[in-house]
């Protein structure tokens, strides 16, 4: 019990007073005390005690969190409970074991990119193939167990290519003003790679050159699962990477992994850590804070609404950024929803864990989304983007969801799918557009060729 036992002082400090109960996403939607921050602290105070013991029941009420911190914001005390519920979980972790497929993923998957582009290979045959169509009209999903059927259409729709298998390693800018790293991650890298292009884009368009180190897994889904060994191979790992780029900023696109980035000197501990965590920002922080930013001549006429993800307003304090950002759209209009903060339920692998129960959480965001009437909603995080696309799907609406980054990079390519950016692989020459709410397969292969974005 030694990680909770240093935070023992955490758990004295909450009176159970309520605050939490009162915004709890998951007691909302259960009215299960359990679920409610003072309940989880009540319990862990009686482990601790070893008046209670690391039961199969005690193990899924530490699982049952989504790690939103929204009752961290509202409690007069301070009482810092994510923190609290992440060290129970690798207690937990140390006296239960994690499950083959947890240990399979954060040893092997996710250490390796390769492994990581075979497994996106293998969804996006099952999707094209067709076999993903016949497996949901015959029914077959229906008949497995665990819920198979609603999990699998969570899987997001995997590109042909990798992102970081399209571009070259270093995308320079004539009359470069900063150079930047880019952590991309594993959802803009193989779900996303529109997101990625986009950034490119919007890079170049502001003077920034972005140099595209290899990387692995950020490590949050380790982390989260009790797995501190594996979440800390992987920041090291990451750590190294971005320290030979010889970059001065390491800029990321998804609201988890940069506050998992930001993280790494208190997970790692050394100086190295620090010093990489102290580089990181948010694209839409680094977009208004360290460059001058400026946005495309073209105007982008639509009506959006934005969603904060729960990594980037609570964990990261960002969000006036990206709202600035919109705002400089000529022709946008961003009409805000009812708790835009509000947590979508996504909460990383929470939505495969706890399917039903995240979508109920879901659900509310979607009602605000279709109550503000915009014809797109815009997010910072992969995962929230992943959650609100099946929120809208099941509600009947065709309302899309994109990131910050591909509304910013319409403003500058204009409605047009102008290609900006090369592709990087065998074959014939060949660019690839990245306005767009997911990849668009050009047909074509490509070789390596100007490492430099142009427009044409």
């Amino acid at each position: 019990m030694g990680k909770l036992t240093e935070l023992r002082s955490q758990m004295d400090r909450c009176s159970k007073c309520g605050n939490c109960q009162a915004v709890c996403p998951l007691y909302l939607e259960t009215k299960r005390e359990p679920l409610v921050a003072r309940g989880k602290i009540f319990l862990l105070d009686n482990l601790i005690d070893g008046r209670i013991g690391w039961s199969r029941r005690m193990g899924e009420i530490i699982s049952l969190c989504l790690l939103c911190r929204t009752c961290e914001v509202n409690c007069p005390n301070g009482v810092q409970v994510a923190s609290l519920v992440l060290a129970a979980r690798e207690e937990l972790a140390r006296a239960r074991g994690l499950s083959i497929w947890k240990k399979t993923a954060f040893h092997y998957l996710l250490t390796s990119s390769g492994n990581l582009n075979l497994l996106a290979r293998l969804l996006y045959l099952y999707r094209w193939s067709g076999l993903q169509a016949v497996a949901r009209k015959s029914g077959l999903l229906k008949a497995l167990p665990w819920g198979l059927a609603d999990k699998e259409r969570l899987l997001p729709a995997v590109g042909r290519r990798a992102f970081a298998r399209m571009v070259p390693p270093v995308i320079e800018t004539p009359g470069e003003k900063r150079r930047i790293g880019y952590f991309y991650g594993c959802m803009t890298n193989h779900a996303y790679p529109a997101t990625g292009l986009a950034l490119l884009t919007v890079m170049r368009a502001n003077g920034v050159t972005v140099v595209l180190p290899p990387q692995v897994c950020c490590g949050l889904p380790a982390l989260a699962s009790g797995d501190r060994e594996a979440a800390v191979e992987q920041a090291g790992r990451n750590i190294r990477r971005f320290q030979e780029a010889g970059v001065d900023r390491v800029v990321v696109d998804c609201a988890s992994c940069g506050s998992m980035l930001k993280g790494y000197g208190e997970l790692v501990g050394t100086r190295e850590a620090g010093e990489f965590s102290q580089k990181v920002r948010d694209v839409a922080e680094f977009l208004t804070e360290e460059v001058d930013f400026r946005p495309g001549a073209y105007p982008v006429e639509m009506t959006v609404t934005y969603h904060d993800p729960c990594h980037l307003k609570r964990h990261q304090g960002v969000h006036r950024a990206p709202r600035e950002l919109l705002q400089a759209v000529p022709g946008l209009a961003l009409r805000e929803m009812e708790r835009a903060d509000r947590c979508c339920g996504s909460a990383g692998s929470f939505n495969l864990t706890h399917h039903q129960l995240s979508m109920a959480v879901g659900n509310h965001k979607t009602r605000s989304i279709l109550a503000t009437g915009a014809k797109a909603v815009v997010t910072g995080c992969p995962a929230c983007r992943l959650q609100l696309a099946q929120g809208l799907e099941q509600a009947g609406s065709a309302v899309p969801v994109t990131h910050t980054l591909e509304i910013l990079s319409r403003s500058y390519l204009g409605g047009k799918e102008k290609a900006a950016v090369p592709l990087v692989a065998e074959g014939e020459k060949g660019f690839l557009p990245v306005w767009g709410s997911g990849l668009q397969e050009t047909g074509k292969s490509c070789r390596k060729i100007n490492a430099s974005i142009r427009f044409i």
